[in-house]
């Protein structure tokens, strides 16, 4: 993945690049913590207002064409801030039901549940259909995210 380049606005940035800044923003407690109880390749901690500003940046640097392609890349990496700053860039109208259910079978833990729910698949079209069919499943982390998807659905708010 390392001659994966995306175009910005002004640069050329890597995803190794943005693994980068993301490690700048580590929590060593945080992360050490995480390590033992999640199932993530890597995790550096970083607390979720911090991948927030990260991620308005990116969205203000990158092309909104763009933005698929690198949400997918960030998403491949498996690790955990990657993966929620895809689920904070993916524009949610690219993103089709079997695009859903395909990055729902790779959320392994609950927190990564509730931020897709939270962040993207709440706004997919057929959000509810896709909450139905996980709230069926055995597995419990989809019938967490089905859970916060519906209660988005019928609750509502903006977005953070």
């Amino acid at each position: 993945m390392s001659n994966f380049f995306l175009k910005f606005a002004k640069e050329k940035m890597t995803i190794n690049e943005i693994k980068l800044e993301l490690r700048s923003m580590m929590n060593g407690v945080a992360s050490a913590a995480m390590r033992q109880s999640d199932d993530y390749r890597v995790n550096f901690g970083v607390e979720i207002p911090r991948l927030i500003a990260f991620s308005k940046q990116l969205l203000d640097e990158v092309q909104y064409d763009q933005r698929p392609q690198l949400s997918e890349a960030l998403w491949r990496e498996r690790v955990r801030e990657c993966r929620i700053l895809a689920l904070m860039l993916m524009p949610p109208e690219l993103m089709t039901c079997n695009m859903a259910s395909a990055w729902m079978n790779d959320i392994k833990t609950r927190e990564l549940a509730q931020y897709a729910a939270l962040y993207l698949l709440r706004y997919v079209a057929d959000a509810g259909i896709l909450a139905d069919e996980w709230c069926q499943s055995e597995n419990e982390v989809k019938q967490e995210c089905a859970r916060c998807v519906r209660h988005w659905l019928a609750f509502g708010s903006t977005t953070l």
